[in-house]
């Protein structure tokens, strides 16, 4: 861990191999982060790390996470339809299939629980419907672009 943190440019509140990646995260990402590396293999840490590097749109990054709690519907649905496009494109270009650590069942249905009690505790309502939204959307076929 120190020699870790002693390279140059590591971050401490990110896992080991995001820290080119930690500037551009808010405080909620980078604590996702820490506990997807908990609860992760390390090939899909790489995953998501080359994911987050591909950077594909900044600006609508920016606009969903400053997305309000009290966002109305249609302003929801407009975000949802701009993201699923860039949700499908990183898909396909960096696929990412998180690989839990833990095998045994009761570990694996904990580990899934800690994602879903964390995306609740670091996203609020609106965002997390926003992105059930882009999924619903990228599953039906639909290319809102």
């Amino acid at each position: 861990m120190l020699a870790t943190l002693s390279e140059p440019g590591a971050a401490a509140d990110v896992p080991t191999g995001f820290s080119a990646v930690a500037e551009d995260l808010r405080g909620n990402d980078r604590a996702l982060l820490m506990i997807y590396a908990q609860l992760f293999s390390d090939e899909s840490m790489d995953a998501v790390r080359r994911t987050l590097e591909a950077r594909p749109n900044v600006a609508l990054d920016e606009e969903f996470r400053d997305l309000p709690e009290d966002a109305d519907d249609t302003t929801r649905q407009a975000l949802a339809e701009q993201l699923a496009p860039f949700m499908d494109d990183a898909r396909a270009d960096h696929p990412v299939t998180l690989e839990l650590k833990a095998s045994a069942p009761r570990q694996v249905r904990a580990a899934k629980a800690a994602v879903g009690h964390a995306l609740e505790a670091l996203y609020n309502r609106a965002q997390i419907d926003v992105l059930r939204r882009a999924q619903m959307i990228i599953a039906a076929g639909r290319d809102p672009r």
